[in-house]
């Protein structure tokens, strides 16, 4: 199975490069290139995709993006010829720069970082194999670039004074907007300690920015209520936040809600 899916793989590279590679190849998949993993990064900020091989031979090396979408098409980065200078595509001259074209690696960093600069990045190496008159294509198995852009707008509606006088519980409902990416989860916090019975999330409308929560608040005494947005990369402990992020993220918390 894992032999059949990487057979696919290398044929799917085979179609999306025939128009930079002008020789005849033949596709091997990547177990002997070594390229960034996935990777978080803020908007603004700068990084650096490596990769690097142990071939011997004639050799050169590439950069491809996948945007973020489904049927994208796979855009030439750079390419550089046995460690030579890397020649990067117009579109990516401006911000896109190498960092290091060396015998065996060709990184790439990229400054001030773009919303659009998400998507999924592929090494790609390419021998030519003079003894069986083929090129050996090899790449590498892709980094997902994931580019956090601004916190979210969080607001908390207030309950209904009648639903307290008749039910003794209060229905609050949390409201985060204009966030990406959409991995985003609320969580409630009752007197400092978080609360998930009577709590419910609307799962699917975060693929658009938007996610809601509603918390079912029993119980005369008053009580002190956070709404915490939290991503898949944030600790929902401000104190330990930076610690599990990349640069000085934190929890963000709404105004408090009393009821």
């Amino acid at each position: 199975m894992l032999a059949s899916h990487l057979l696919i793989q290398g044929c799917f590279f085979v179609f999306l490069l025939i128009h930079s590679i002008p020789h005849s190849f033949f596709p091997f998949p990547g177990w002997a290139l070594q390229q960034t993993p996935d990777t978080l990064v803020r908007l603004g900020d700068s990084l650096t995709l490596n990769c690097s091989h142990k071939e011997s031979g004639a050799w050169t090396m590439y950069w491809y993006k996948q945007a973020v979408g489904k049927n994208t098409t796979m855009q030439l980065i750079v390419r550089s010829v046995e460690g030579t200078k890397a020649d990067f595509e117009e579109e990516f001259k401006s911000r896109f720069q190498s960092s290091g074209t060396k015998e065996n690696s060709l990184s790439v960093t990229i400054d001030r970082v773009l919303l659009s600069d998400s998507g999924t990045y592929f090494c790609v190496l390419m021998q030519l194999q003079n003894s069986v008159n083929y090129d050996r294509l090899v790449f590498g198995t892709g980094t997902k670039l994931t580019v956090i852009g601004k916190p979210p707008a969080v607001a908390i509606f207030s309950p209904s004074k009648q639903e307290i006088q008749q039910k003794n519980k209060a229905t609050l409902v949390c409201l985060a907007s204009g966030f990406y990416p959409d991995n985003l989860n609320l969580v409630w916090k009752v007197n400092g300690v978080k609360r998930t019975e009577g709590v419910g999330t609307d799962e699917t409308s975060t693929s658009n920015g938007k996610g809601s929560s509603t918390a079912d608040i029993r119980g005369s005494k008053l009580q002190k209520l956070v709404c915490l947005t939290v991503s898949d990369w944030e600790s929902e402990d401000p104190g330990t936040a930076t610690k599990q992020t990349m640069s000085e993220v934190s929890c963000r918390e709404t105004d408090s809600a009393y009821v």
